[in-house]
């Protein structure tokens, strides 16, 4: 049995309309079947986008890493030189 939203009078199963008030049952909209199928479809990618951020990239071998942190480390110091050469000549006119 179900009950009427209108006067919260129980309903036969078999009826399309309440007993007591008349009422038509309100069967759920396509809107809001879509709706709720779309916000399960985005909480779920939302979900498994966190997980793979947090455990999806393998890890980098050794030399990949130590490589990288070559690199970085030599990018760092031309920044650095460029930066003192900079700040030193700063005020001074270029030479020709």
């Amino acid at each position: 049995m179900q009950t009427c939203n209108n006067c919260n009078g129980f309903i036969p199963d078999s009826q399309q309309q309440c007993p007591n008030c008349g009422a038509n049952l309100d069967h759920p909209s396509k809107f809001r079947t879509t709706m709720k199928k779309v916000l399960y479809g985005l909480t779920i990618s939302s979900a498994s986008m966190t997980l793979m951020a947090c455990y999806g990239a393998p890890p980098r071998s050794q030399t990949n890493l130590r490589d990288a942190m070559l690199k970085d480390s030599a990018t760092d110091t031309k920044n650095t030189e460029n930066k003192a050469d900079t700040i030193a000549n700063k005020g001074k006119k270029p030479k020709k």
